[in-house]
């Protein structure tokens, strides 16, 4: 945990005392020369090219520069170390209110206001997380102190994150939550390690009308409960409750909550290996928009929890309209958390213009929602329903390892476009070929690969369309025969290779065409 440095930051222009008439006046002339030779530096025919931007396209190069980073307690460190190349980067950073608006723990009490005094009334970030590192050098009374500063300026939060909450007293947390908060749009409450017990206090004194997403990790209360909390926020767009230890004992003739705006919905609850799951309750309760996207993560697995699996598929399809399922038409499915948020399986149902979308987070869990899935289409349907499955390096493997995965994929609508990305490791793009020798991918008609180099792309063709003779079973039935599309997307630096194997690919009969793009 650092203090903001002290160089940078005393480029801020403190008061004067009134009695010294002369100090004021010489202060205000040396900030106006100091305004004009920046100005100078930049117009001079003479200065350096980076001096000759606009401002406000420095500006955006900062952001983008600082953004590259994984945000954190380093962020402000890099902003001043900016400021410190020049006098002109060292003004346009001090007096930038967008690069001042976000807060974490970290900031000790100086850091703190310069940094709320520097993002100008503005909106701000609050990034509230305790790390054991944290409690080891800093007291519990510093932690709550910090938590009031925060507390006097609730009006200018636009989003709030408190994690590691274990470590502050739950009073002082209570007292936060319950403070009007008029322009807060995000709220992340997660106290995974010592559940926080919100069943006696008024979210915000029922003062956020712009709140539209809610994340809450961990929470201790009954169902009644959460639900008399949800229907305070009906504008939500995004709800995600997870890791919590909720009672499901919701009185009779309890209404369902009523969120007409939700898009993503993300639930599970701590004892849904029990016959009445949680879960299952909360879904009843909600009334959302039918294209809001379901995501489910029972502790337990599936295969101790059927009733979930229930609850699911009755949520996502048994709301819907006998028109929609008739028309269902496409279906893509996302296999690998570096897509999908966390999720190792996001899928998308396409019907006309309605597409039912829903994931599960883990792998094991990944079958039970594939079956779902195929009793929605085993349904009448239209004979052209298309499959597009896109699969990330790190699943690649695990669905190698899955016999069951592979077997409800191959009970599901032929898969006729596939993308595969990030193949990096060798144990992943030979993992990817052993999949082309069967059934699976027998059909597929476009390929797309991207961010993977393009020696392996050829590999990857290779194993797709494997030559007559070549000691493969194509005769049988199980490889493809013929490719209509490759679609190669592949990195600057790779783009030399790339020209070269596209070459290659683009004289293969049995390849109809080949694009190469440049990922940016």
């Amino acid at each position: 945990m650092h203090e903001i440095r002290g160089k940078a930051m005393d480029m801020t222009h403190e008061k004067i005392p009134e009695s010294s008439v002369m100090s004021q006046n010489m202060a205000n002339e040396s900030q106006r020369s100091n305004t004009v030779s920046v100005n100078q530096l930049r117009c001079s025919d003479g200065a350096p090219p980076v001096h000759q931007l606009p401002t406000e396209l420095l500006l955006h190069i900062f952001q983008s520069v600082l953004h590259l980073q994984h945000p954190g307690p380093n962020y402000y460190r890099n902003v001043c170390t900016l400021s410190e190349v020049c006098i002109r980067w060292c003004f346009v950073i001090q007096n930038s209110p967008q690069l001042w608006k976000t807060v974490w723990a970290d900031l000790k009490e100086e850091g703190l206001r310069k940094v709320l005094q520097r993002s100008s009334g503005h909106l701000i970030n609050v990034e509230f997380s305790i790390s054991p590192m944290g409690i080891e050098q800093d007291s519990e009374e510093y932690w709550e102190a910090l938590l009031r500063t925060l507390g006097s300026v609730s009006e200018r939060w636009c989003t709030l994150v408190l994690n590691g909450l274990e470590y502050v007293c739950e009073d002082s947390i209570k007292d936060i939550l319950q403070l009007p908060a008029a322009n807060l749009e995000r709220l992340v409450l997660d106290d995974d390690c010592v559940e926080l017990d919100i069943s006696d206090i008024e979210l915000f004194g029922g003062n956020s009308p712009k709140l539209k997403d809610l994340r809450v990790v961990g929470i201790e209360c009954n169902m009644k409960t959460v639900l008399d909390i949800l229907r305070e926020f009906p504008q939500l767009r995004r709800l995600e409750v997870c890791d919590s230890d909720v009672s499901h004992d919701i009185p009779a003739g309890t209404q369902p909550v009523s969120l007409p705006h939700l898009q993503v919905l993300q639930v599970t609850f701590d004892d849904d290996s029990e016959p009445t799951n949680a879960t299952g309750q909360f879904l009843d309760h909600i009334s959302a928009p039918l294209h809001c996207a379901l995501y489910a993560c029972p502790f337990h697995g599936w295969d101790r929890a059927d009733p979930l699996s229930a609850a699911f598929g009755k949520w996502l399809f048994g709301r819907q309209t006998h028109a929609v399922l008739e028309g269902l038409n496409g279906l893509e499915l996302r296999l690998g958390r570096m897509q999908n948020s966390g999720y190792f399986l996001a899928f998308d149902l396409f019907s006309g213009s309605s597409t039912i979308s829903g994931g599960v987070k883990r792998a094991k869990e990944a079958p039970k929602a594939l079956v779902c899935i195929g009793h929605v289409l085993q349904r009448p349907r239209k004979p052209d329903v298309f499959t597009t499955l896109k699969i990330s390096g790190g699943a690649v493997q695990i669905l190698i390892k899955r016999a069951k995965l592979i077997s409800q994929l191959n009970r599901l609508p032929p898969i006729t476009r596939l993308e595969l990305v990030a193949l990096r490791k060798t144990s992943q793009h030979t993992g990817i070929k052993n999949l082309f020798r069967g059934f699976l991918f027998s059909k597929v008609e476009r390929l797309m690969v991207r961010r993977t180099a393009p020696d392996i792309v050829m590999k990857i063709v290779r194993a797709a369309l494997p030559e007559h003779g070549a000691g493969t079973n194509s005769a049988a039935g199980n490889t493809m025969k013929c490719l209509d599309y490759l679609e190669i997307h592949v990195e600057g630096r790779y783009f030399d290779q790339a020209e070269k194997v596209v070459e290659v690919l683009r004289d293969n009969p049995r390849i109809g065409k080949v694009d190469l793009y440049v990922t940016l």
